[in-house]
């Protein structure tokens, strides 16, 4: 009977030689595993400049040569049980193929020019690096498809030692005994705030209680076994390990959760969100019964909140902080805050919120100081704006610039129009580096002039180029992790962020493999890298050297997470 080819997930391990082509490992050559499955372990041998990097076209390689199988049966139009049957009994995938050797690898070499040429549309990889994948392509693809299909676990470009799987269990220890002895996880909670320790506060028999925990753990590190993440002999000693780490924490007495930098941005958040000068101007009026706008029109006189509220300094401030405080209190029931820094929060909100009932005018525009490096990257796509205004071609626009004219000559539109157009475009991205916490609010407005004059100096500057400031970018990367990784994954931020506050990794909270976020990531800076080098914004040296160092900083940052 005839079945469907059953597509394997990871089906080779693939290595990169020290020459930089890949090769499929198993069947291939052992010896040939360098800077992919040991970038990981490289970052943390190595100083920075001595440490190899992983980069997108990289990844999209040996992704690729990962399906070789399938594209293997693509090319033969085969879509039996039997293609998979040979290549399981050692058959090479030309064997299996039953084409000639020729036909095969025409018909691979043309369906990965296809591929590659898409990444070159779509920006993720330049001509230069595509007509370099294709050419390692070439030169070895009859050698690939002449060997035995080697069925494996995929390659690794980041560690994984097992040790993430404990401190995994680790971070949702009161979570899984309380699905362990049908306690609330909220009164587990209170009883350690108590002093209890976790096996008192379940109520269950300790051992029993141990060995629920134990027999978690167990099942994660067998399924990392199943999926090829973990070394079948490290199961047991990392069984062994963190069995005596659940044990201790389980006996210890007021058990907190330790506050992670994570936990400590997501705890900030809630402060930034809850303390916003709009919600607490919002909250005094409910408070004192009176319309918002009654309040406003005070605080716009010169008053405080305490003044046009009509309460007491300590009656107000005493309302405004139990507010604060009960939403801290269900965060820290919920598991996304230790009480260490749920306590310390309040303390932050009950000082914060002293100092804004009695500031007059509060919550007025104020004067801040501009953030030079939110201005220059609300203006780094000038060129592309002034195109979309003039309904012009990006290239036709960049062109007419290099001919010596300006953007205002080079679009022909007025020059207060075009200014007016690409102000409001910097402003939104003002605005949205405010929402996303790239920028203080009070500094907004500062911020907003520099860009004003910023667009106001490049419309009338001959031959005007994108401006990038690559070492600008690489420190954002780090600053705005969370967004990034909303950008490929799909998952909110604010989302990301209360997971990560919970003790998830990175890749976990993305709901993708540590790897897969890794090559996402890759190919979400290759596209923004190389739009800047198509711009002018950027040199293609400073462009490469840049996607180097952001391969290096990715693998490290993860690894971490």
């Amino acid at each position: 009977m005839r079945k469907q080819l059953m597509v394997l997930m990871g089906a080779a391990i693939l290595a990169t030689s020290t020459s930089g082509i890949v090769l499929p490992r198993g069947a291939y050559a052992d010896e040939a595993m360098t800077a992919v499955n040991t970038t990981a372990q490289a970052n943390t041998e190595k100083s920075d400049a001595q440490a190899s990097t992983v980069d997108f076209s990289t990844m999209f390689l040996n992704n690729w040569l990962s399906k070789l199988d399938v594209h293997t049966a693509e090319a033969a139009k085969i879509n039996t049980s039997d293609f998979s049957d040979l290549l399981h009994n050692g058959s090479s995938l030309a064997s299996a193929s039953g084409l000639p050797l020729s036909e095969l690898t025409s018909a691979l070499i043309s369906q990965f020019a296809l591929d590659t040429a898409y990444e070159v549309k779509q920006g993720t990889l330049t001509d230069q690096e595509a007509a370099s994948l294709q050419q390692q392509f070439n030169d070895n693809i009859a050698n690939w498809v002449q060997q035995s299909w080697p069925w494996a676990s995929a390659a690794s470009y980041l560690p994984k030692d097992g040790k993430s799987i404990i401190q995994n269990r680790l971070n949702h220890i009161v979570s899984d005994a309380a699905t362990a002895s049908a306690v609330a996880e909220s009164d587990i909670r209170q009883a350690l705030q108590s002093g209890h320790s976790i096996v008192e506060a379940t109520g269950m028999d300790a051992q029993a209680l141990r060995d629920a925990l134990n027999a978690l753990l167990g099942g994660d590190l067998d399924a990392a076994v199943s999926a090829g993440s973990l070394k079948a002999e490290q199961r047991d000693q990392l069984a062994s390990s963190g069995a005596d780490q659940l044990w201790a924490v389980l006996q210890q007495k007021g058990y907190d959760e330790r506050a992670t930098p994570w936990m400590e941005k997501y705890g900030q958040a809630l402060l930034n969100d809850k303390l916003a000068p709009d919600m607490i101007i919002q909250a005094t009026a409910a408070f004192a019964g009176k319309d918002y706008k009654d309040i406003i029109d005070g605080l716009k006189a010169g008053q405080s909140l305490v003044e046009a509220s009509g309460l007491a300094s300590g009656d107000l401030s005493a309302q405004l902080l139990d507010t604060v405080s009960r939403d801290l209190d269900n965060e820290w029931s919920a598991g996304n805050l230790s009480a260490l820094l749920r306590d310390q929060l309040k303390k932050r909100a009950a000082e914060t919120i002293d100092r804004a009932i009695d500031q007059d005018g509060y919550g007025q525009p104020a004067q801040g100081s501009s953030n030079h490096a939110i201005a220059e990257e609300s203006i780094q796509s000038l060129v592309e704006a002034s195109a979309d205004y003039a309904e012009a071609a990006v290239t036709d626009l960049r062109q007419s610039l290099a001919d010596g004219h300006t953007l205002v000559e080079a679009t022909g539109k007025d020059e207060a129009d075009l200014s007016s157009y690409l102000m409001l475009n910097a402003h939104a991205y003002i605005e949205q580096a405010v929402q996303k916490g790239w920028l203080n609010a009070a500094d907004q407005s500062a911020t907003e002039s520099e860009s004003d004059s910023l667009v106001q100096d490049a419309i009338s500057r001959v031959g005007y180029k994108d401006q990038v400031d690559a070492k600008q970018y690489l420190a954002n990367r780090s600053d705005r992790i969370i967004d990034d990784v909303a950008a490929v994954s799909g998952v909110e931020a604010s989302d990301l962020l209360k997971r990560l506050a919970q003790g998830q990794g990175l890749a976990q909270a993305a709901n993708q493999d540590p790897d897969s976020l890794l090559y996402n990531l890759l190919k979400h800076a290759n596209q923004e890298i190389n739009g800047f080098a198509g711009a002018g914004a950027i040199s293609k040296d400073d462009a490469a050297k840049l996607k180097a160092d952001y391969g290096a900083w990715a693998v490290k940052y993860l690894s971490a997470n």
